[in-house]
């Protein structure tokens, strides 16, 4: 293994003729001068150099320090299958750090390895696709065999991705338009297209493309629930996709490139505009998304046979660059705003080399000889030494003789003057919000078209480093409740976390509540960055009366550091203590001026003589009459011995105050002759209503019943 290593060249920067310094390095200066290093050699199987994927960064070892994972062979061919051996290389070095070696468990080194924690065990797994070209193989973070699934469509080219479909927290693999368990079972295969062209592979992406919180899978011109069913399916070719938010209107459209054309949909496949053809022809590599201007508006970057193109957020052509990829013409390309100005370049490799354009019109900021046959490959642009600077992880082949270059190489910055970015890069479909900096997927993604810096896709995060700095704070919907004994009552709780001013340090938190226990780990992808928990709980039922404080803690500690941080709420419950008693319906008709028995002069505060709301009666003659099955009596007596209570100086509870209510509404509507017409559920409603007024009024509900 031959490593590279020159950071300290002080060679003076690149003046671009639109005055923005660009600390790549003269587009005339020597290779070496930004190459930091590259792997070329290998004691272990040392004709294996040919590398056709794009790698994956991710911290296998746990060290802090990204490795690059990708598969390698000795084939010069151009074929949909190229057999060859998964490795992995330290991110700061080259050095080796495994290659699979067994012949059982070779991979096909034309399809694109995607890495993530699958099984909750705190370290990445490597997924690939095994030599047959229709099966994926799984790998443990030091290369250990996991499982082989069953064969599948054709994955040839195509690549896996990663992502949590039914939001779990257990994550699962999709290829194309199937889907398989974490153990390699296929879950389900759909019926429409496959995110490929020809079927010479697969490129399917995983996002809440429609907004209703939960995954779709988007594969060409079909758009797929997380369960497989068909959601959308446009009249369009199948091809390769990226999304994005090119309208601000908060959900996501859809990029497809396909047939050497480009359109935008709407998340239910209708076009918003194309086709626009490629210049020069081609079929058209998976697209990028991103502020190639700095006009805060979302561009599309796609590679054809002979150009490079990008496209304004209304489909016009911005520019084109001329390109050599008479091979496959389907290759494709990250971006990064490697200065900080606000506008992305593009990093794009052809046949013979790597290019680096300036992405407001396209000039070539840096060029040097990278050969390859082209499949869907492109360059990445990750911190893959874990310096707090960008750095660009491409690779090469001389297969089909156009060129000599093989291996992994990695450029950077002479001078450090490339901003931070994350320290992983995962996948193919990588966005981002796919991964968290430490490999694990997340349950639950976040949009990230929502996220503020962001709305991009196959581009990397840029921006300061250092641990993330956050925040915690916790409200509900209510302060104070009055229960009364017995009672209980919902609370309604948001716990609300904030993240600021990091770079893969602290990036994640684990959030607790002392009542709801867990409520999930959060992942900041994005600076500022918020998540809101909810969960609803119960206060009460207390026994005794008194005066009681609920007080809820949620705490916050960070994956790295373990800064810890809390925020709590409080609830103020008053139970009162019960007062007076109540009496029956039998007391209050015996008791009233008209006797038999001893006169309650609790009667004048109604009026045994007044009428009775709509009845046409007295109270009096109200309760003197028997109910015979009519409703309006049923409920009027219970009514009115629980209201001469209430009188009385006998406390209640929420539930008869609201059945009081009910009754004294039910009252003021109908009369008794057009009570007796009720619909059966309502008869059956005030009935019950009738019924806890005579528990409340018998003693078994509220303070209990006088001795008379």
């Amino acid at each position: 293994m031959q490593s590279h290593r020159n950071r300290k060249l002080g060679k003076s920067v690149r003046t671009l003729t639109a005055g923005v310094a660009f600390a790549l390095a003269l587009a005339t200066a020597a290779h070496a001068q930004v190459l930091e290093w590259a792997w070329t050699s290998s004691a272990t199987l040392p004709t294996s150099l040919n590398v056709m994927m794009t790698p994956s960064v991710i911290d296998l070892n746990g060290d802090g320090t990204p490795d690059v994972v990708f598969g390698s062979t000795a084939s010069t061919g151009g074929g949909l299958v190229e057999v060859g051996v998964l490795r992995a290389v330290d991110g700061a070095s080259g050095t080796e750090l495994f290659t699979v070696t067994d012949p059982t468990y070779q991979i096909n080194t034309t399809s694109s390895v995607a890495t993530g924690d699958i099984d909750g065990d705190g370290h990445p797994e490597i997924i690939a696709c095994d030599s047959s070209g229709v099966q994926l193989i799984a790998f443990e973070h030091d290369g250990t065999f996991k499982w082989r699934s069953p064969a599948l469509e054709a994955v040839n080219w195509g690549a896996p991705a990663i992502a949590d479909l039914d939001q779990n927290g257990t994550p699962e693999i999709v290829v194309g338009r199937q889907a398989l368990s974490a153990t390699g079972a296929v879950l389900w295969t759909g019926t429409g297209g496959r995110g490929s062209q020809i079927n010479v592979g697969p490129l399917s992406l995983v996002a809440d493309v429609d907004d209703d919180g939960a995954p779709e899978v988007v594969a060409g011109n079909t758009v797929y629930s997380g369960a497989g069913a068909i959601e959308s399916a446009g009249a369009l070719p199948d091809g390769y996709n990226a999304v994005a938010d090119f309208d601000a209107d908060g959900q996501a459209e859809i990029v497809l490139v396909s047939s050497g054309a480009v359109w935008l949909l709407e998340a239910d496949l209708s076009v918003k505009w194309g086709p626009v053809a490629i210049p020069g022809g081609g079929a058209g590599g998976p697209p990028t998304i991103a502020d190639f201007d700095a006009d805060g508006q979302p561009e599309v970057g796609v590679a054809g046979a002979v150009r490079y193109a990008v496209f304004e957020t209304n489909g016009m052509l911005k520019w084109a660059a001329v390109t050599q990829d008479g091979s496959s013409n389907r290759t494709g390309s990250s971006v990064f705003d490697f200065d900080g100005d606000g506008a992305a370049e593009v990093v794009y490799g052809d046949e013979v080399k790597l290019w680096v354009y300036r992405g407001i019109d396209g000039v070539v900021l840096y060029e040097t000889p990278l050969s390859s046959c082209t499949w869907y490959e492109y360059p990445l642009v990750a911190d893959v030494d874990a310096d707090n600077h960008a750095e660009i992880v491409a690779v090469a082949n001389n297969n089909c003789g156009y060129g000599p270059q093989r291996g992994v190489y990695v450029f950077g910055d002479p001078t450090g003057g490339w901003v931070p970015t994350r320290r992983v890069w995962n996948q193919h479909t990588y966005h981002i919000t796919n991964i968290a900096a430490d490999g694990s997927v997340p349950a639950v993604e976040l949009n990230n078209w929502d996220q503020p810096g962001l709305n991009n896709f196959r581009l990397n995060e840029f921006g300061g480093f250092g641990p993330y700095v956050w925040t915690i704070d916790k409200t509900a919907d209510q302060t104070a409740l009055t229960l009364s004994p017995g009672q209980t009552f919902l609370v309604n709780y948001t716990v609300h976390v904030t993240a600021v001013d990091g770079q893969d340090v602290d990036e994640c938190a684990a959030v607790t509540d002392s009542v709801a226990g867990p409520l999930g780990t959060v992942c900041a992808v994005s600076s500022p960055f918020s998540y809101d928990f909810t969960y609803t709980a119960s206060v009460g039922p207390y026994s005794v009366c008194g005066d009681y404080t609920v007080e809820n803690t949620a705490t916050l500690v960070t994956n790295d550091t373990g800064v810890t941080l809390s925020a709590s709420w409080s609830v103020a419950v008053h139970v009162p203590c019960s007062t007076g008693c109540t009496l029956t319906q039998g007391y209050w008709k015996t008791h009233s001026r008209y006797g038999p028995a001893p006169y309650d002069d609790t009667w004048n505060l109604v009026g045994e003589d007044l009428p009775f709301f709509l009845s046409g009666q007295t109270w009096y003659r109200v309760l003197w009459t028997p109910p015979r099955g009519n409703v309006y009596y049923l409920l009027a007596h219970a009514y009115i011995a629980a209201r001469l209570n209430v009188l009385n100086g006998a406390s209640t509870t929420p539930a008869v105050i609201d059945a009081l209510v009910q009754a004294e509404a039910f009252f003021a509507s109908y009369t008794p002759a057009q009570a007796s017409a009720l619909t059966m559920s309502l008869r059956a409603h005030y009935v019950a209503v009738a019924g806890l007024l005579g528990r409340y009024n018998e003693g078994d509900v509220g303070p209990g019943h006088c001795s008379e």
